[in-house]
């Protein structure tokens, strides 16, 4: 290949490049932007029933139940809970901070 055909040759898809530019760019994603995350803040409390001298766990269930109902229509949320030791329960509460 000569000097004159190597240039042509380049000057041809330079100029090929250059038409369909426009028409590619369709074809390629846009770059995306991310947007700043919203973290969401959270109330949160525990409280803990403790019933000593009781026959079993079962009989702790009920007032753990009430409190459990009445946080909930205050707006929190059950988030967790554990036994703790022979009949102490933690139970944790959550709600969207406002």
């Amino acid at each position: 290949m000569t000097r004159t055909q190597t240039l042509v040759a380049l000057a041809a898809v330079f100029v090929l490049g250059c038409v369909t530019a426009p028409v590619v760019q369709h074809l390629i994603a846009p770059p995306a932007y991310a947007q700043p995350a919203r973290v969401q803040k959270w109330q949160q409390f525990c409280t803990f029933r403790h019933a000593a001298n009781v026959p079993s766990m079962t009989v702790l269930f009920d007032p753990v139940n009430q409190d459990i109902k009445s946080h909930g229509e205050e707006g929190w949320e059950l988030s967790g809970g554990v036994a703790n030791d022979g009949y102490t329960l933690s139970y944790c509460f959550k709600r969207p901070e406002s």
